[in-house]
C-alpha cells in the first residue's frame, strides 16, 4: 500500500512539474507587443525617411541599372495617372478636360512634373507649366532640355517667370495645380521666386480664401515647403493639398495629412529584394492588376 501511495505522489509531482514547464514555455512563446515601427516593418509598409528615399534612388541606379531618365518617366507617368483618376469627377463637370497648372522646381521633382505635364496633355487635358529655374549642370541641361522640347512639340505653354502668378491668376487659369517644386531633399525655408509662388498657391487652394471656389492642389511626393520627415514647417507657406502622390513609398510626413486628403502611391518598379531591405515590400501587393498607381486607404495603413 505504501508503495502504491508513493507511486501516486510521484506521478502527481511529475504532472505538476510538467504543467509548470509547459506554462513557462507558453509564456516564452507568447507574442510580445510590437512597437509601431516594428509593426510597420513586419508588414512591409514602412514609411521611407528622406535618407532612405535617397538611398533607394541611388540603389536603383546602381545594381538594377535604372537611369535618371527612366525613373523620371515612370514617376511622371504615375503622377499624371493619379491626377487624372483623382479628379475625374471634376473633369466631367468641365467637359472632360482639365486646365492643369504644373509648377516645376529645379531638381528631379520638377522633372517629374515636366513628364507629368506631357502625359496629361496626351490624356486630353490642357496643362501649362511654370518653370522658374532649371538646374545648371550639363546633365541637368540635357535632361530637362529634352523634356522641355517634348512639351514644346505638344504646344504645352512653359512660363519661366513666376511673378505674374498671384492667387487670383491661378484661380482664374487652372482647375488643378500640380505642385512639383520640391521633393524629399528640400530643406526649409523656400526662397524666391518659389516662396511667393507657394504663398499664392496656398491661397488659391484654400476654400476660405476663395469663397468655396478653390483650385484643387496635387503635390508630388511631398507638399512643397513641408519637411519630408516632420511635415509642415514654421515660416513656410502652409500648403494643404487635396491630393498627394507618393513615389516609391509614403514618407513620414504622411502621418500629418488631413483625413480629407487623398493619398495615392506610384512607382511600381522597385525590385522586391531592394524593397525588402527598406521595409516597403508590402506596398507592391496593394496595386490592382496592371495599374501603376493605387489610392491608399488610411485606415488600412499601420502608421
Amino acid at each position: 500500500i505504501r508503495s502504491r501511495a508513493s507511486l501516486a505522489r510521484a506521478i502527481r509531482q511529475t504532472t505538476r512539474a510538467a504543467s509548470a514547464a509547459w506554462q513557462r514555455m507558453a509564456s516564452d512563446l507568447a507574442p510580445v507587443p510590437m512597437s509601431a515601427a516594428a509593426a510597420r516593418a513586419s508588414s512591409g509598409l514602412s514609411l521611407l525617411r528622406a535618407d532612405d528615399a535617397a538611398s533607394v534612388d541611388a540603389e536603383l541606379m546602381s545594381s538594377p541599372g535604372f537611369s535618371v531618365d527612366q525613373l523620371m518617366e515612370l514617376a511622371g507617368l504615375a503622377v499624371a495617372t493619379a491626377v487624372h483618376k483623382e479628379f475625374e469627377g471634376l473633369a466631367a463637370e468641365r467637359g472632360g478636360c482639365l486646365r492643369v497648372l504644373v509648377l516645376c522646381g529645379p531638381g528631379n521633382n520638377g522633372g517629374d512634373g515636366l513628364v507629368a505635364a506631357r502625359h496629361l496633355a496626351h490624356f486630353g487635358h490642357k496643362p501649362a507649366v511654370v518653370y522658374p529655374r532649371m538646374g545648371s549642370s550639363d546633365e541637368a541641361k540635357r535632361l530637362f532640355g529634352n523634356l522641355l522640347r517634348q512639351l514644346e512639340d505638344l504646344d504645352v505653354p512653359v512660363v519661366r517667370d513666376a511673378t505674374p502668378y498671384s492667387a487670383d491668376v491661378i484661380r482664374s487659369s487652372a482647375d488643378v495645380v500640380v505642385d512639383a517644386l520640391f521633393g524629399f531633399s528640400f530643406k526649409p525655408p523656400a526662397r524666391e521666386p518659389f516662396a511667393s509662388l507657394l504663398a499664392a498657391v496656398a491661397e488659391a487652394a484654400s476654400p476660405a480664401e476663395a469663397d468655396g471656389e478653390c483650385v484643387r492642389l496635387a503635390s508630388v511626393d511631398v507638399p512643397s515647403g513641408w519637411e519630408v520627415n516632420d511635415g509642415p514647417q514654421e515660416g513656410s507657406p502652409a500648403l494643404s493639398p487635396h491630393c498627394v502622390v507618393s513615389l516609391t513609398a509614403p514618407k513620414p510626413f504622411a502621418r500629418r495629412l488631413g483625413a480629407a486628403t487623398a493619398h495615392w502611391l506610384g512607382g511600381r518598379f522597385v525590385p522586391p529584394s531592394l524593397a525588402r531591405r527598406f521595409g516597403v515590400e508590402g506596398y507592391a501587393a496593394l496595386y490592382p492588376a496592371a495599374e501603376q498607381v493605387v489610392r491608399l486607404d488610411p485606415a488600412a495603413m499601420p502608421w
